[in-house]
């Protein structure tokens, strides 16, 4: 992917989307210095890559042994630390949709009728909080 179709990418994407996996801060990529490579984010937004590859654009960045690199729109981006490089660095559309999913929610699980009247068998006492924190335990063992 050229840095023109990651900006274009991110344009059209919730500013407040979060990405899981992102990207931030720019610098030239080892593997290929005329590269950009963005520094790997665990949580990020897509707002926030877009800043970040917008700074990207027409700057001058310096490969990791030296020389000047001017990355225009037509600079392939990847992801990367600084001083490293690997196989799978390359920003695809299909790596960055991957970023923006959401993971599958699971399915709630309530109360059975024989926790019901497992509860009902409690004498709490009248003490409502005992009662609560019973069926709150309940629910976090089917839920977790």
């Amino acid at each position: 992917m050229r840095l023109k179709d990651l900006i274009s990418y991110l344009e059209f994407k919730d500013e407040n989307a979060i990405a899981v996996n992102g990207f931030g801060a720019p610098h030239s990529y080892r593997g290929w210095y005329e590269q950009i490579a963005f520094e790997p984010v665990e949580q990020t937004t897509a707002g926030d890559m877009l800043v970040c590859a917008r700074e990207a654009l027409g700057k001058t960045f310096t490969g990791w042994k030296g020389g000047d690199f001017y990355m225009d729109g037509n600079s392939f981006v990847n992801i990367a630390f600084q001083g490293d490089c690997g196989q799978d660095d390359e920003i695809t559309v299909e790596r960055l949709d991957a970023m923006f999913e959401k993971p599958p929610q699971r399915t709630w699980v309530g109360l059975t009728d024989d926790d019901k009247m497992a509860f009902l068998a409690q004498d709490f006492g009248g003490n409502r909080l005992d009662a609560m924190d019973w069926a709150e335990k309940r629910l976090k063992e089917k839920n977790t």
